[in-house]
């Protein structure tokens, strides 16, 4: 055990000094060549490696200068954050924290020519990622040096203009915000608009982890709008939920990731809050969860309770070893049957995705685990149509039975999955527990609706 936390603590300390080699090559090569003319040939060089080194720890030139762009975010908003957070008159406040401003491009020369280089039509929206992380930046910048004046009334909107003045006393063109005052004086009652959870995948050696990334609250960067993140984990979806990480600051960009790790084989759902500047916060109003079911050799009637970010055969059923899969239309013409098999060629399945909403036959390779992650539903909507339908229970809730499935959408009858039983299915009775990620036969005489809640 030692040894294995001696190499995993070397592997760490040099992943982290071969980013920051790489980051301050990639710091200089941008400020000289712009971001345009900049190639990883030229950054690999500079940091005395070869290009296919930086792909260990890059993706692309894209996600190299973001990374750039994000760490000297941090350093940048540090400059000013102290400031910002005074009680001093919103003149002087601006003056501190232009005068941070200022130390801080001083240290960082080449940010500042990275960021002059790149700030053209910032103004507009801007398409290319590493843009509109500046532009998020900039208006984050607007927005934090905007000082509200004492005089303003409740409710009022006003045009702040804050324009540079360089050493020949030239100045530059005026940047506009606008800063809207809502609401009596008196401390900010008001909590901050919540995270939207994106996906939830998994991730890692083995996919033991799990990654939970969510869209940057929509007030991020405004006056009493989102600071930080946090992410809450519970072994139960209606449990006690518990911070799992360190808080994530609001940076200014598009979107956030969180990867807890190692958490195979263990069943965990998970929130984000955000939270202003006071300490006020909002859950997001989505749940993710990681979860895993056994798998037997031969048949298995499984079914996926999460929205899936990728809903591909292939990542689907990922830690699963199949030889076949199958699902079952009924309200197609006639009744439909889709399939999958790894003797096919892939373009010549009929299954090519597997969804929430869907129940599905697999022809296991070997005893093992489905594990999967994605977004609770918020409900599933099933159409049934006369005669047998092949569904699945995408629910967390308990103690869901057949009987309250016959009363909720005019089943007649229910068969489960038995590896046993000539067929594989086995009547149910009425007080069989439906059970999350199973898939189940339903019988009704005409068409009727099955509304099913993720929780």
């Amino acid at each position: 055990m030692v040894r294995q936390n001696t190499r995993t603590a070397k592997h760490e300390i040099l992943r982290s000094f071969m980013e920051t080699t790489i980051a301050q090559a990639a710091k200089e090569v941008f400020a000289e060549r712009g971001y345009q003319r900049a190639t990883l040939e030229e950054i690999a060089q500079r940091a005395g490696m070869s290009k296919a080194t930086i792909y260990l720890y890059y993706r692309n030139k894209d996600d190299l200068f973001l990374h750039v762009v994000e760490e000297l975010v941090h350093m940048a908003m540090a400059a000013t954050a102290e400031e910002a957070t005074t009680a001093n008159p919103p003149l002087e406040k601006l003056y501190g924290m232009v005068r941070g401003k200022i130390e801080f491009y001083e240290r960082e020369r080449e940010f500042f020519h990275i960021y002059l280089s790149e700030k053209q039509g910032l103004e507009m929206a801007p398409k290319t990622p590493h843009k509109k992380a500046l532009r998020e930046m900039y208006l984050q910048g607007v927005q934090t040096l905007a000082g509200v004046d004492p005089g303003w009334t409740s409710p009022s909107c006003h045009a702040v203009y804050i324009r540079g003045q360089d050493a020949a006393n030239n100045w530059g063109p005026a940047s506009q915000t606008q800063v809207c005052i809502e609401g009596t004086a008196g401390p900010d009652t008001v909590p901050p608009i919540p995270a939207n959870i994106i996906s939830a995948r998994l991730s890692g050696v083995a996919l033991a982890n799990v990654t939970i990334t969510w869209a940057a609250s929509s007030d991020e960067g405004f006056l009493g709008g989102t600071v930080k993140y946090q992410v809450f984990r519970s072994a139960t979806i209606g449990g006690t939920y518990t911070q799992v990480g360190l808080d994530i600051n609001g940076v200014g960009i598009p979107q956030y990731s969180f990867t807890d790790a190692n958490v195979a084989p263990n069943t965990f759902f998970y929130y984000v809050r955000s939270i202003d500047g006071v300490g006020l916060m909002a859950n997001s109003s989505q749940t993710a969860g990681r979860s895993q079911f056994a798998v037997s050799a031969g048949m298995n009637y499984l079914s996926v309770p999460f929205i899936q970010a990728d809903e591909s055969i292939g990542v689907v059923l990922q830690t699963v070893g199949v030889r076949g899969a199958w699902t079952y239309d009924r309200c197609a013409p006639g009744g439909a049957w889709y399939s999958w098999s790894s003797q096919r060629p892939a373009g010549h399945n009929s299954l090519q995705t597997v969804s929430h909403r869907v129940g599905l036959i697999v022809d296991a390779t070997a005893a093992g685990a489905f594990a999967v992650a994605g977004i609770v539903p918020s409900s599933t909507t099933f159409n049934l149509c006369a005669g047998w339908n092949l569904v699945g229970y995408p629910s967390f809730r308990a103690g869901y039975t057949v009987l309250s499935l016959k009363t909720d959408a005019g089943v007649l009858s229910v068969l489960g999955f038995s590896p046993t039983a000539p067929g594989y299915t086995v009547a149910l009775a009425d007080s069989a527990v439906l059970q999350t990620g199973a898939t189940y036969w339903v019988k009704v005489n005409t068409s009727s609706t099955w509304i099913v809640p993720g929780r």
